[in-house]
């Protein structure tokens, strides 16, 4: 076991003399991300060369998340493979396919390592409506919704849960048997809209069937100042700024669910830790409450539009009273709104 190791960790000195992550191999990609990648890899090199493959494979998978290359890839196939994850190495072959389909090393790694352990397992086929989220034994398998995701299951019970917005979520038993393969299919549930009921304060209305307006004595006053029953417009004003207010609260929660956690973070902190991390569990708390925010914000909006349609903008009217014409407006409920004049000529 000692030799086998010893030729192994010569085998990768060799070949990853080249495959270093230089600063100008990601073109895109931040100096700090780089040198995060760097470092796992250096990281996962050394575990490699202790033997220690499975904490290998960890580091070269965190440092193809930060700066993804095709040499980080392939060696995370090879340290999963060493420690004797056949499925994990399958399943990143798939992916190292798909990704660099031209590349002659990378070709020659995936189809040696699918020829000797592909028989060992299960080759499962999932296809998500819309794109998913995928778990597989409560450990996130992708890092992006994905349409169509190809991975592969040793024998025995498993479990697959394939994840949507809004918490939606399917789960699915899987029994795997050595050398078939199966498909998958799974759609998401019917996202229900939410239910946000809206009660605005209007203003007491008589319900007469036929109003009858109140002509003043001949001898009254040419005009009076009377008032025309509607909200003052303070109440508007404090309705208006409710919305602002929650506005602004929800542009900061969203602001503070994409940087706090952050998605690198997030990817970085849970690999292999499946949709119980603690970093995934706080991004997704923070994303439920920027949309309740927001439900808060358009329920907000709304009342103050009725509010503003109720509003008594000119404070007073005056009533048109005298011996001469007389015209006095009428508003009643009578099946349904009536609104209309009166008068006496």
């Amino acid at each position: 076991m000692h030799l086998r190791h010893a030729i192994a960790s010569l085998c990768l000195l060799a070949s990853c003399v080249a495959s270093a992550l230089p600063a100008s191999a990601a073109p895109g990609v931040d100096p700090g991300t780089l040198k995060a990648a760097a470092e796992e890899f250096d990281a996962g090199r050394r575990a490699y060369r202790l033997g220690h493959f499975e904490e290998a494979a960890i580091h070269f998978e965190n440092a193809f998340r930060d700066a993804p290359r095709p040499e980080a890839l392939r060696m995370a196939i090879k340290a999963r493979k060493e420690a004797g994850q056949l499925a994990r190495s399958a399943t990143l072959c798939v992916k190292a396919q798909s990704l660099y389909p031209d590349d002659a090393d990378t070709a020659r790694l995936t189809e040696n390592v699918l020829v000797e352990v592909a028989p060992k397992l299960q080759k499962v086929t999932i296809r998500c409506e819309p794109s998913c989220n995928l778990s597989f034994d409560d450990k996130l398998m992708t890092d992006q919704p994905v349409a169509t995701q190809v991975l592969y299951a040793a024998a025995g019970p498993h479990r697959l849960v394939a994840g949507w917005s809004n918490e939606r979520t399917q789960a699915r038993a899987l029994e795997a048997t050595e050398g078939t393969s199966v498909e998958l299919s799974f759609k998401a549930p019917v996202d229900a809209a939410p239910d946000i009921r809206i009660q605005a304060h209007t203003p007491a209305v008589p319900n007469t069937a036929a109003p009858t307006p109140v002509t003043p004595p001949s001898d009254a006053p040419p005009a009076r100042a009377t008032s025309s029953g509607g909200l003052p417009p303070v109440v508007f004003a404090i309705g208006a700024g409710a919305t602002a207010v929650l506005g602004g609260v929800a542009v900061w929660s969203g602001l503070d669910t994409r940087n706090n956690p952050g998605p690198d973070t997030v990817r970085r902190a849970c690999v292999g830790l499946g949709p119980d991390c603690p970093e995934y569990q706080d991004g997704i708390a923070k994303e439920r409450r920027t949309n309740y925010l927001w439900v808060g914000t358009a329920a907000a909006g709304v009342t103050t539009g009725l509010i503003a349609i109720f509003t008594d903008w000119g404070g007073t009217h005056k009533a048109v009273s005298g011996r001469g014409a007389r015209v006095v407006p009428v508003v009643g409920l009578s099946e349904g709104w009536t609104v209309g004049a009166t008068g006496r000529f």
